[in-house]
């Protein structure tokens, strides 16, 4: 798998990196990944889907900067394992949002006067989906249909983890809907 995943990136600088990246962490992804799944071909699966996964948008992430590719391989890993774990139990989405239209996406502009310390705390006790929504739109400026794909979820499911998110930080920091 790890031909594949070299295959999708263009040069040998950037291979290179992601061959060291793979060595540090796939131990590390994969107890992670059977902790979750409790099996171990399962939990295989998931640590090679996340590297997949990050091997197809490795330009963009590297260029993020490398400091920040353990909490983004375990973010992908999370939602790569809930994905396999959903579809080997053969469960559709709970959620769907079809009805949540673009356009309503959450602004978060409104918690930007709020301490930083206030707002990891209440980020913390989000919801672990929001926190992969929250951390692929905001932090690393995935594009919605980007999270949808990493994530496994749909494109409108995105927007309604997103408006989700941000009526349980208001609901949490005492903002009036506005």
């Amino acid at each position: 798998m790890l031909a594949v995943c070299m295959a999708l990136i263009d040069d040998t600088e950037s291979q290179t990196e992601f061959n060291d990246i793979v060595m540090k962490y796939e131990k590390k992804l994969y107890g992670y990944a059977y902790s979750i799944l409790h099996n171990t071909a399962l939990a295989e699966e998931a640590v090679w889907e996340t590297f997949f996964a990050i091997a197809k948008c490795f330009e963009r992430v590297s260029n993020g900067g490398i400091e920040n590719i353990e909490a983004y391989l375990i973010i992908t890993l999370k939602n790569t394992c809930y994905k396999i774990y959903n579809s080997e139990k053969k469960q559709s989405d709970l959620l769907t949002a079809d009805s949540v239209p673009e356009t309503e996406i959450a602004d978060f502009d409104e918690f930007n006067n709020f301490e930083i310390s206030d707002l990891c705390d209440v980020l913390k006790g989000l919801d672990d989906t929001y926190q992969s929504v929250i951390a692929y739109m905001l932090y690393y400026e995935y594009s919605a249909d980007d999270t949808a794909k990493l994530m496994g979820i749909s494109r409108s499911t995105v927007y309604k983890y997103l408006n989700d998110a941000k009526k349980t930080l208001r609901d949490k920091l005492g903002v009036a809907n506005g």
